[in-house]
């Protein structure tokens, strides 16, 4: 687990790591990145990397629960249709669809979808996103937010993998066609 300390030296230190290695996965894979090599990248020392972080997974988690507050202070929760909510969750991470294409090309992108359905289920926004399709029975609902997530985190994937054919708007309305269970125009 990282540090969540508020303090500013320790977000410092966290940022410059977390810059570090986007740094070095363009050059090379995630396993041949070693925490010395980190450190000299940035000029943190390796004490603080471990006083900060257990590994470079950690690492990575503090960069992607970094970008998902940053996702989700970009919409109205709680005044805002679901389709907007979803419109500007793209819109987030379609402005950062390089970071988005390096963790999918450097074989990290299942860390990433298994972080996010990690900060999203454990989110009370999340009961906002689902309240509109109704009550799901109690026995079953695991299973309903595994389809929803789970389409979701493979509509993005797909959207990578088509290196972002379609406008933030048009995946959207996908999602929304999906979850709705409409034809696509």
């Amino acid at each position: 687990m990282y540090n969540t300390s508020t303090d500013k030296q320790v977000i410092y230190s966290l940022d410059s790591l977390s810059n570090s290695l986007y740094d070095l996965l363009k050059k090379k894979s995630f396993n041949d990145i070693s925490i010395t090599e980190l450190c000299q990248n940035c000029n943190i020392t390796r004490k603080t990397f471990y006083r900060n972080c257990d590994d470079l997974y950690d690492l990575i988690d503090y960069s992607i629960d970094r970008h998902m507050v940053s996702a989700m202070e970009s919409v109205s929760w709680y005044h805002s249709p679901t389709q907007e909510i979803i419109t500007s969750f793209f819109r987030y991470w379609g402005s950062k669809r390089d970071l988005l294409t390096l963790l999918y090309a450097k074989g990290l992108f299942p860390h990433f979808k298994t972080r996010l359905i990690k900060i999203i289920s454990n989110n009370s926004t999340y009961q906002r996103l689902t309240a509109a399709i109704g009550k799901v029975d109690e026995s079953i609902k695991e299973y309903y937010d595994s389809f929803l997530f789970g389409g979701f985190l493979q509509l993005m994937e797909a959207w990578i993998v088509h290196n972002y054919e379609l406008s933030v708007e048009e995946i959207a309305e996908v999602f929304m066609i999906f979850k709705q269970g409409r034809q696509y125009r």
